[in-house]
């Protein structure tokens, strides 16, 4: 079971649940397209951890468009992870690397490059030890969204409301960062949000109900903070 973002950290189960966690769920790579992830083994037995690699693009609807990284593509491949398998003991901490293969294989320059990295855990047996049926195993993993982003960034952008339904539409070739904060003395629950969007996507995204009918304010950046823009977005809004 591959956990991100959209799902509830947290699950009630008899037996064993093998679990696994990563310091971040979304990794913009550094200037050289490179980036590490921290993975934590925060059970009491050792896992065993294979990673997994999608190449994701987008449709002319603002749709995903996955192609999955194997052995019959290598040739193809535009990342690849420091550690494909690995194992973790309980309680330790291991950085996994994240690497650019631009310098072997073609890559695009001209929009963002961007990518899904799955770690999957389950249950490491050593010599002599035997599996426990009775337990239920759960096998919880994340998947990385992980961004090279473009050096020559050009932001545009289709965002529209109706009550708390936002529809935000990334036009340009670069990721963009949605913030909605309405948190206050009087207002601490449910107030914030933070959605990243990667180029040539379509996202709905649902508010808190109790924003339905208010104006909310919300700001725009790009990955590097070097374009801002700040909207109020009232509940018809389109731009």
């Amino acid at each position: 079971m591959v956990r991100n973002s959209l799902f509830a950290a947290a699950a009630l189960f008899s037996g064993l649940a093998y679990g696994l966690t990563v310091d971040t769920i979304f990794l913009v790579a550094d200037k050289n397209g490179n980036g590490i992830v921290t993975l934590t083994n925060d059970l009491d037995k050792p896992s065993f951890i294979k990673t997994s690699i999608d190449e994701i693009k987008t449709d002319a609807k603002g749709g995903l468009i996955r192609t999955a990284y194997t052995k019959d593509n290598l040739s193809q491949w535009r990342i690849m992870t420091t550690h494909p398998k690995l194992i973790l003991e309980p309680g330790r901490e291991k950085e996994v690397g994240v690497r650019s293969m631009c310098n072997r294989t073609q890559c695009e320059s001209d929009h963002d490059m961007v990518f899904s990295v799955t770690f999957a855990p389950s249950p490491y047996l050593k010599k002599g030890e035997q599996k426990d049926e009775q337990a239920v195993q759960i096998n919880y993993g994340y998947s990385v969204v992980y961004v090279i982003p473009t050096k020559q960034g050009k932001m545009a952008y289709r965002i529209s409301r109706n009550k708390n339904m936002l529809e935000v539409f990334n036009q340009g070739n670069t990721m963009l960062s949605l913030v909605i904060d309405e948190c206050s003395e009087t207002d601490k629950v449910q107030c914030r949000m933070q959605e990243h969007v990667i180029n040539g996507r379509l996202r709905s995204i649902k508010l808190p109900e109790k924003y339905a009918d208010k104006t909310v304010k919300a700001k725009i950046y790009n990955h590097d903070g070097s374009y801002k823009r700040e909207l109020l977005l009232t509940p018809e809004f389109k731009s």
